[in-house]
């Protein structure tokens, strides 16, 4: 007969730790009821945004390697498009609207969410939807392209349909092809 005390046992279940940039001493303690300093963690559409904390947090770790280095100064720099008075985004998105009243109502809130105040380098000077230059499905425009390529440095279609946007679930391939000509021939004329 097999004693079962001298079967081999399963090994035991180990959790990993995962890094928590919340649990440093240095960290600040979060009160749910302190709204201004959750919005410096919180996007507006609910995702915790905690990465200029973890940046800065790297940058202390590399500082004694680097004796030049300056000191942080991201944590309480807007983002690019964040400078919206008072933070009021519907204000902002009415004030956008007026100055923009030919832009459809969900394509000037795709370009207040995504791009804030930038939004309107977007539309500078534009006072009808062809000033914005070619359309694209789901109202991408070859103003706002433009901007992608020259700011945040997109380089081919699917970058714009899919990593900088989610306009790729609205856009078919016959539009994607011609976002994909439009790229080539802007590269070629740089």
């Amino acid at each position: 007969m097999v004693d079962i005390a001298q079967l081999p046992t399963r090994r035991p279940f180990h959790r990993r730790r995962k890094s928590d940039p919340f649990a440093s001493g240095e960290s600040p303690k979060i009160d749910y009821k302190d709204v201004r300093l959750l919005q410096r963690y919180i996007s507006e559409r609910g995702k915790i945004t905690t990465y200029r904390r973890l940046a800065e947090h790297a940058i202390e770790k590399l500082a004694p390697h680097f004796p030049d280095l300056k000191p942080a100064w991201t944590g309480e720099a807007p983002l690019p498009g964040g400078t919206m008075p008072g933070a009021d985004f519907n204000a902002y998105l009415a004030e956008l609207r007026r100055e923009a009243p030919f832009l459809p109502e969900a394509t000037a809130r795709r370009l207040a969410r995504a791009y804030g105040t930038e939004a309107r380098t977007i539309l500078r000077g534009a006072r009808s939807l062809s000033d914005l230059g070619e359309a694209f499905d789901g109202g991408l425009t070859a103003a706002e392209v433009d901007y992608l390529v020259a700011r945040e440095w997109a380089r081919s279609a699917d970058d714009i349909l899919w990593r900088r946007s989610k306009l790729g679930l609205r856009t078919g391939p016959e539009s994607a092809a011609r976002l994909a000509a439009y790229l080539t021939r802007k590269a070629e004329a740089a």
